[in-house]
Formats: structure tokens, sequence, C-alpha cells
């Protein structure tokens, strides 16, 4: 087991942190959420209704903005989660969306999808005013996108190379300058082309890995799937070689149930993204043991939150820029899952995406 020794500062204290008992070697302070309300019904209202959530962004007056792929629109909320508009609505004409793909947000407010049965990056006003298509993306489209300031963004993606009478396909993390083709790439990875087996190659490559980006400093921080490893790589802005933050952990078994919960979304996931093209097989098999790394993001005071996938109940370690462990977060009695979340200041929202219910947006108090 490595070692980790942090000392409690009187900063973090005053965050209303409590002590956890953990091993002799590491001292860490525990810091518990609270769950303000919910957005989110079954039955009712088709405002609160989401089909699934595609991305979560808080928006720079307050609020904060839902991309639905099911029902092909973005929702807008206040900070409480009382709807206020919808952007985009279903369908084939300008400023209409057919399949989103990744939520992004200009400084200004102003947000995009990313379809490409529409022809790309769709840029639309906070008003809901479509001011067009910023740049065209058809295929192999930036999937899980960031912004990086207002003039390019971070994401993974796929393409397809042929060397001689040999096609691959390769998966990466990269820098786009507002554009379908990067410029730089940090993690880059690729195997023979065979439809046949793309599913367990999509599920390691992209759905196990998980990414972050400081948006103050412009470090990526990256966990590529690698047998179940808290692992971390922090790369500089411009490239070059990582960091790596790490630590040692036990694997934790998945039940049955759960291997089986996430083949099915697994399989409809890809069945939706490749438009039902028979030529793919999207059947999958999980990895048998749970993901110590299961999410990122980066607060306002580019500290790294780590959302655990291993354990039961929601869990998170927050790293400092320096590669430091300075405290534990946790949400006691809130079950674990594949979650996502976002933060600002005091407020955190979390969502399931893929939910044994129906999807809901919580919003959570963090302690300071």
């Amino acid at each position: 087991m490595k070692t980790v020794r942090i000392l409690v500062s009187l900063a973090v204290l005053a965050f209303g942190c409590g002590r956890q008992q953990l091993p002799a070697e590491t001292e860490i302070p525990l810091c518990n959420l609270s769950i303000l309300d919910s957005v989110g019904v079954e039955l009712g209202d088709s405002a609160y209704i989401f089909g699934g959530i595609m991305g979560i962004e808080f928006m720079p007056d307050g609020g904060f903005a839902v991309l639905d792929r099911a029902t092909c629109n973005i929702r807008l909320f206040t900070d409480m989660g009382e709807h206020t508009a919808t952007i985009g609505r279903r369908g084939t004409g300008p400023g209409e969306i057919v399949q989103p793909y990744g939520l992004l947000l200009w400084s200004n407010g102003d947000l995009g999808v990313i379809d490409p049965f529409q022809g790309g990056l769709l840029r639309f006003s906070p008003d809901g005013e479509y001011l067009g298509i910023v740049f065209e993306a058809t295929h192999n489209i930036p999937f899980d996108p960031r912004m990086v300031g207002d003039t390019a963004y971070i994401a993974q993606r796929t393409s397809i190379e042929t060397e001689g009478d040999q096609t691959f396909m390769e998966t990466y993390l990269g820098f786009f300058p507002m554009s379908h083709e990067p410029s730089l790439k940090y993690i880059s990875d690729r195997i023979p082309l065979d439809p046949a087996g793309m599913a367990d190659y999509i599920l390691h490559s992209f759905f196990y890995s998980s990414w972050a980006v400081d948006p103050a400093s412009g470090t990526l921080y990256a966990a590529p799937f690698h047998e179940g490893e808290y692992r971390i790589l922090a790369f500089p802005f411009e490239g070059g070689d990582p960091r790596v933050i790490g630590m040692e952990v036990e694997p934790v078994a998945k039940t049955p149930e759960e291997i089986e919960l996430e083949k099915a979304f697994v399989a409809s996931y890809l069945t939706a993204a490749e438009g039902g093209n028979p030529m793919y097989d999207v059947n999958c098999e999980p990895w048998p043991f749970k993901l110590p790394v299961e999410g990122m993001y980066v607060d306002d005071s580019g500290n790294l939150w780590v959302l655990r996938g291993d354990t039961g109940e929601v869990l998170f370690n927050v790293w400092n820029s320096s590669g430091e462990r300075i405290f534990d977060v946790a949400l006691p009695g809130f079950p674990a899952g594949d979650h996502s979340f976002r933060i600002r200041g005091d407020r955190m929202l979390l969502w399931r995406e893929n939910p044994t219910d129906y999807q809901k947006v919580y919003i959570i108090a963090i302690p300071w």
C-alpha cells in the first residue's frame, strides 16, 4: 500500500470537515455533502422529465443547462431547479436537433450541441436563437467535449486509418481548436478495425476512461482504463509528459445484476450512436470489477475531484493541483453508481447516466 501522509490544514477544517478513521499511515479529513433538492420526475410536467442526459453545465449568470438526447433539446433551470426555458426541438430544420452528443458552453452563455445528423456543432444564444454551425462534423464525432476558453475544446474521438491493406480504428483524447480535427493528441490507442469487436474496444477506451480539465491552468487530468488501476495522468496544457496521481486500491467485484445492466446500457447507447447499423456488434463483456475512478471534475479552486466507483456510497477523493490528496467528500446514504457531476462554488449537480428508475439531477450543498 502506498503511503499518503496529509496534514489537516486549518483552512480545510474551516470547511466543516470531520475526521475519517483511516489506516495509520494516512490522515485525511472527511466532509459530508447534503442534498438540497432534485430535478426530474417520472410522470408529469414534460419540462422535468429526462430521457437521456448528455450534458449539464452551470450557466455564467446562474442556473444550469441540461442537454437531453431523448427529447433533443436544452433545458434551462434556476439554481434550485425551476425550469425557465427550452432551447431547440426534435427535427431536421435549421436549429432543430436529431441526435445530440455533447454540450458546450461559451463564457457569454451561448450553448453548443454536437449533432452529426444536422452537420456538426450547432450554436444557440441563451435566449434560444439559433446562431448557425460552428464547424462541420458528420462522422467520428467528438465525444463528451469540454470547453477550454472560448476558442477550443478537449474531447475524445475516433478515426479510421489505412496502412497498406490494413485498416485501423484509433481512439484518442485531443485538443481541438474549435474544429473537427485536433491540433494535439494527449493519449492515443488503435487496433485493427473489426466491426464485430468494436463494442468491447469502445467500452474500455471511452466508457471506462475518465478525464477533466482545469479551465484556469489548462491542465488535463486523464484516467485511461488500465485493468482497474487508480491512476490519473496530469498533462500540461501544451502536452508533453504527464505527472502521475494515484494510489493502490483493492478490487471490488460487480454483481451479476450490475454486469447485465451495464451490458444493456452500452448496447442501447451504441445502437443509437451507430444509427442502428447492423454491421456493428453492440454486445460487450464488461470489466468484472468496479472502477476506482468513475468520474472527475476540477472545482473553482483548481482541486481535482475524483468520484470513486468502487465504494458502497458516493465518495470523492479531492487532490490539489500539486497532486496531494487533501480531503475526502461523501454523500452519506446515497448509493454509488455511474454518476456524473459538475461543481461551482458551494453547489454540486449530480446525476446518474443509467438509473434503475428514471433520471434526476440532484442539487447538492458543499460545506464551505
